[in-house]
């Protein structure tokens, strides 16, 4: 008799340990189903605004920062250790003065958290928005799931000193379907961001899987489908986990595709947002770092005038910046016109790009691209929007020739610009007749600027130091099968203490690498003599 009140004590234990773990499981499960309706927040933050950071309303300072939720430098540091809640919070209000200091007009958080139970509860975004001066934030929750009292809600941010509107979340390829379900995956937020002068921009953060390549692939072609949505230019910016070929830790997907190598073949993103892959440039890991993986992608057609890397410790990541010129119908590069001049009543056509600047400076120079094989003029136009830009902003005049008539065609440009200097530059089999041009008349020339150059050392037997008096400029792919040989051999001739030569093997990068990954301001300023 004495068991059976201890059997009902026994039995309600049971029922009360039942109902609060249905309870538990139900409020989990409540907040994975309705967590795609909660995915994207837009809130104000109630902060004095600078004034503009230009004057000129078509530039912008953007930046992005993956800040590891608020845990610090070390790399391999669980999201739980980083110190006590009162430490992660002054390491996340010290990120946002370190961001503060950058004049950031559009910034984009990384694995920002949004009150989660490892960094006590606290909405970093606000945090930060309130010391750096952002008015406006968008929250895009890529983890979300809590039981009662705890939360687990991070993902992606962005922040403005602009309104925003029309937020959405961008899923991004499933690397493991089970853990989507439970907590939730990698993805991506856009927004539309009301700049000055009636412009339009929208805006994308990205983060990327880390785990797998060919995930990360798939995510490349989801960013260029939203990409091609809308007419209004979008960026692209945050940590994509990946770096393209020519590049340290460049990988490859089960297909053999990359998928920095995807976005940047697509010709809808600036093909070298943060240059080349020199050690300054490399964003993780903060400790060592030893690769570029966060990356802010413009609109080709768009200059980039600056950047930067940040060295900073208060997160495993690198803060980048970028200074960019909006571009556009309005504000575009020069036109490029068509021109031709005959030989024996041949014609031969070239593309011309003048300066906006007029009249042309009489110390403007003249750079002639030769394109590869299959290629027409309009290559170099089509191909090197930076160089375009870099071009424009010197004031020089940029040449594209259908063939390699050079004597007409230089005749031609002195009748037109008058006696200058004149630089030579070509890629692939482009660049084989530009430095056979440059061996045969070197006097022409005041510089050469090569890529991949499609020669082979057979054919190299006589070249001496002598041969290619000017400067030269040199980029080819670590992984060209046949050409990277020659490049070597061309350098370790013409190298030598009185001469300049600057060469630079892109690790990891096939032949088409160079066209992708050269800085062309870095190799126009080089032939110039304004870069060692």
């Amino acid at each position: 008799m004495r068991d059976r009140p201890r059997g009902r004590r026994l039995k309600r234990l049971f029922l009360a340990g039942l109902t609060v773990f249905l309870f538990i499981v139900t409020w989990y499960a409540a907040t994975r189903i309705l967590s795609p309706y909660n995915a994207v927040k837009v809130v104000t933050v109630d902060v004095a605004v600078a004034a503009p950071q230009a004057a000129d309303p078509s530039t912008l300072r953007i930046g992005c920062y993956n800040i590891a939720h608020g845990r610090g430098g070390e790399s391999d540091l669980s999201s739980w250790k980083g110190g006590t809640y009162a430490e992660k919070r002054e390491r996340v209000r010290e990120i946002g003065r370190l961001l503060k200091e950058q004049r950031l007009d559009i910034l984009v958080l990384n694995e920002v958290d949004f009150k989660t139970l490892w960094s006590g509860h606290v909405d970093q975004t606000r945090l930060i928005a309130e010391e750096a001066g952002f008015p406006y934030v968008v929250q895009q929750r890529s983890r979300d799931a809590s039981i009662p009292f705890v939360h687990f809600r991070s993902g992606n941010a962005v922040l403005s000193k602009f309104p925003v509107a029309d937020a959405k979340c961008v899923p991004f390829a499933v690397y493991r379907p089970v853990e989507a379900a439970l907590i939730g995956c990698h993805k991506g937020v856009v927004c539309t961001v009301a700049l000055p002068s009636d412009r339009q921009l929208r805006v994308m953060g990205v983060h990327l899987e880390w785990r797998d390549e060919a995930t990360r692939v798939e995510s490349a072609r989801r960013i260029l489908e939203t990409v091609r949505e809308s007419d209004i230019p979008l960026v692209a910016i945050g940590d994509f986990n990946s770096a393209p070929s020519g590049y340290p830790h460049y990988l490859k997907g089960k297909d053999g595709e990359n998928a920095m190598n995807v976005l940047f073949d697509s010709g809808l993103f600036q093909d070298r947002p943060v240059g080349d892959p020199e050690s300054d440039m490399f964003t993780f890991p903060s400790e060592h770092p030893d690769r570029t993986i966060d990356w802010i992608l413009v609109p080709p057609d768009w200059e980039v005038r600056e950047q930067e890397v940040v060295q900073s410790d208060l997160s495993d990541h690198f803060p980048v910046v970028a200074g960019v010129a909006i571009r556009d119908a309005a504000t575009g590069y020069p036109t490029a016109s068509t021109s031709r001049y005959e030989i024996a009543g041949v014609p031969h056509i070239y593309l011309v790009q003048e300066p906006e600047q007029e009249p042309i400076a009489t110390n403007a120079a003249v750079l002639i691209y030769m394109h590869g094989m299959g290629g027409k003029e309009e290559q170099g136009m089509e191909l090197f929007p930076s160089l375009r830009a870099h071009l424009n902003e010197r004031g020089w005049v940029y040449v594209c020739p259908r063939d390699d008539e050079y004597d007409g065609l230089l005749v031609d440009l002195e009748k037109r610009y008058g006696k200058r200097r004149v630089y030579l530059s070509g890629a692939s089999a482009g660049g084989r007749r530009a430095l056979h041009e440059a061996m045969r008349n070197p006097d022409r020339y005041s510089g050469l600027i090569l890529l991949c150059p499609a020669e082979r050392m057979s054919r190299l037997l006589d070249l001496t130091r002598d041969s290619l008096p000017m400067p030269v400029y040199m980029v080819c792919g670590e992984e060209d099968p046949v050409y990277a040989a020659t490049c070597r051999m061309l350098v370790k001739v013409l190298s030598g203490p009185d001469r300049r030569v600057h060469y630079r093997e892109l690790p990891g990068g096939d032949h088409d690498a160079p066209c992708r990954l050269t800085n062309w301001r870095k190799a126009v300023s080089f032939l110039a003599g304004d870069e060692k």
